[in-house]
């Protein structure tokens, strides 16, 4: 669909813009989707992130609403210990694996 023609323009492909997209896709609803970055493969080479933290309430329902909890029950990485350090690497907070 030309971007003229759609009424609502998603602004990111992450997790959050992508599940919103399936939404309004199994919605009808027209919609565009704008990523800066053209693939996947580069982010993942690129990233300095670490793990989402995705809720039972709110991103969870969100992927069960649009279909995708399946799959992400297949790439989750559940129970990751996280640990948050200060800029001389002195451990100001962690996590355990659960």
């Amino acid at each position: 669909m030309p971007s003229s023609q759609a009424p609502i323009a998603v602004i990111g492909a992450g997790p959050a813009g992508l599940t919103f997209a399936r939404l309004l896709e199994l919605a009808n609803i027209p919609y565009i989707v704008f990523e800066r970055v053209e693939s996947a493969l580069w982010a993942d080479e690129h990233s300095s992130s670490g793990t989402l933290d995705i809720h039972k309430g709110s991103g969870q329902a969100a992927l069960e609403e649009a279909g995708l909890m399946e799959d992400f029950g297949k790439i989750a990485r559940w129970g990751v210990p996280v640990k948050f350090v200060d800029s001389q690497g002195g451990v100001v907070f962690a996590t355990v694996s659960g």
